[in-house]
């Protein structure tokens, strides 16, 4: 048992050293805008409160005042992170970036409302679109 505490430091040691080299960690800015969205009233979404338009229309209202603001601090702050970033860094940057958003409790919540049970009538809209 001590064998494999201590192989689960060492491996966790070593994961800290590597990550801080090359760019910067984005998953403080993914959890920010998650809180950007927090903030703006999103948290709290259903797919009863979906279908229900004032709830929306105040939800709406609410994140256009609050969510730009909020999100401009999280991009001028990755903006800062990025500059002077070669290109291939900057797009490691950007694709560690949506993967962290992808692992934030909203993602989630928003994955969450998706109602898969409803994929058949979904794709047989597509394809009356498709073939129109």
């Amino acid at each position: 048992m001590k064998n494999v505490f201590k192989t689960l430091v060492v491996a966790l040691t070593a994961l800290a050293l590597v990550s801080c080299g090359g760019a910067p960690s984005t998953s403080n800015h993914a959890e920010s805008v998650c809180s950007c969205m927090n903030e703006a009233g999103l948290e709290d979404i259903s797919m009863s409160k979906v279908m229900d338009y004032r709830y929306m229309r105040d939800m709406e209202n609410n994140a256009e005042e609050k969510l730009p603001p909020c999100l401009l601090k999280v991009v001028k702050a990755m903006a800062e992170d990025l500059d002077g970033l070669s290109k291939n860094d900057q797009t490691a940057y950007t694709k560690s970036f949506l993967k962290d958003c992808i692992d934030t409790d909203c993602s989630d919540q928003i994955i969450g409302l998706v109602p898969f049970d409803m994929m058949g009538l979904a794709i047989g809209q597509l394809e009356r679109e498709v073939n129109r």
